[in-house]
């Protein structure tokens, strides 16, 4: 591939990565961690993963996604910490080094819990737990869920807790293996 392909993809990767992180209408709520933005790091980081992902080349993306741990991080932002794990889990699978992945995949998630907890964000606390039940785990949803329970009911408000109830149900059916 020459360089004005690659850069032009890097650049088409970047845009697209940025516009998932933008706070918009059409975003599920799961993925809106607040009003700050991601540094411009973030970006050019996580870029540098999935282009070398594209490319097949796990190497790569291996040693960038040690940036985008620092960065998420650094960020203290939930949502940065869920996409790491996720990037995490597809270098495990690129370099088939999938217990790798899943350890650093679930480090992220357990970051990206707590650090939504503590922001007070029932949204993150609720993507955390759906990310750890779709890598299969079965006491860290529960533990999550608790915690999104712990959230709305402090909130006072009833449709959080609704919501959290409605979410509960589902990621409770999948982590038990109930299709």
């Amino acid at each position: 591939m020459n360089w004005k392909v690659s850069t032009f993809a890097v650049l088409m990767l970047s845009l697209v990565v940025t516009r998932e992180f933008q706070v918009g209408a059409q975003q599920p709520d799961c993925c809106r961690a607040g009003s700050e933005e991601l540094p411009p790091v973030w970006f050019a980081r996580i870029g540098v993963v999935e282009q070398a992902i594209v490319e097949r080349d796990g190497v790569r993306a291996a040693r960038a996604w040690t940036d985008v741990w620092a960065v998420a991080q650094a960020s203290r932002r939930w949502d940065a910490l869920l996409t790491a794990g996720d990037a995490a889990l597809r270098i495990g699978e690129l370099t088939g080094a999938t217990l790798f992945g899943r350890f650093n995949a679930r480090q992220a998630y357990r970051a990206a819990l707590f650090r939504a907890y503590s922001q007070r964000s029932i949204d993150g606390v609720l993507c955390a737990a759906e990310a750890v039940t779709l890598m299969g785990d079965r006491e860290m949803p529960e533990m999550a869920l608790n915690m999104a329970r712990k959230l709305a009911t402090t909130s006072g408000d009833q449709e959080a807790r609704d919501r959290v109830e409605r979410d509960a149900k589902r990621i409770t059916v999948r982590a038990n293996g109930v299709p």
